[in-house]
């Protein structure tokens, strides 16, 4: 069974876990809402760029590009996702130090998916890690404060892989 959502609905039930990029049909309401700059559109037409789905090619600059534009209007979880380009070069130059800053902007504009990524540069799990090795105990001891305290802000909000990765760390007393 197909059901039509429009692009807030669309976007909610991607941010709710409810569907999946993989899921994305992209209607032709989205597509105008995107060319009006509706950010959460934008969103998700970079999103289909990205993984090849909805009809669209894969094109990871297009989607690079799409993704700045949405993070340009402040929509967090397009903020966050600058960092995931970044930290990955996808579309763009690879810049780890760059990454970690988007990622920190979109965790404080309160996406969940950003605060999770902010996590685990914070917390060196990150494969490779994205920060350095702090120089000493002090410096350590307050990136993992930082980072646990971040994974519980994005498992607050029912982000599964937060609460999985904050689980894991409770289990084994840090």
């Amino acid at each position: 069974m197909k059901i039509k959502l429009g692009p807030l609905s669309l976007a909610l039930c991607l941010a709710l876990g409810l569907l999946h990029a993989q899921d994305v049909v992209i209607t032709p309401e989205l597509k105008e809402a995107a060319k009006a700059g509706k950010p959460e559109a934008v969103f998700e037409m970079s999103r289909a760029f990205l993984y090849g789905k909805g009809g669209m090619p894969k094109d990871a600059r297009k989607s690079y590009e799409l993704m700045q534009q949405a993070a340009e209007t402040g929509y967090p979880d397009a903020v966050g996702a600058m960092g995931y380009y970044l930290l990955t070069g996808t579309g763009v130059k690879k810049d780890t130090a760059k990454a970690v800053e988007w990622f920190r902007k979109g965790a404080e504009l309160g996406s969940a998916k950003a605060q999770l990524n902010l996590a685990r540069c914070l917390l060196r799990t990150q494969n490779p890690p994205a920060l350095p090795e702090p120089t000493d105990e002090a410096e350590k001891k307050a990136r993992q404060q930082e980072g646990i305290e971040w994974l519980e802000k994005a498992a607050e909000q029912r982000l599964i892989a937060a609460a999985a990765n904050l689980g894991g760390y409770l289990y084994s007393g840090m």
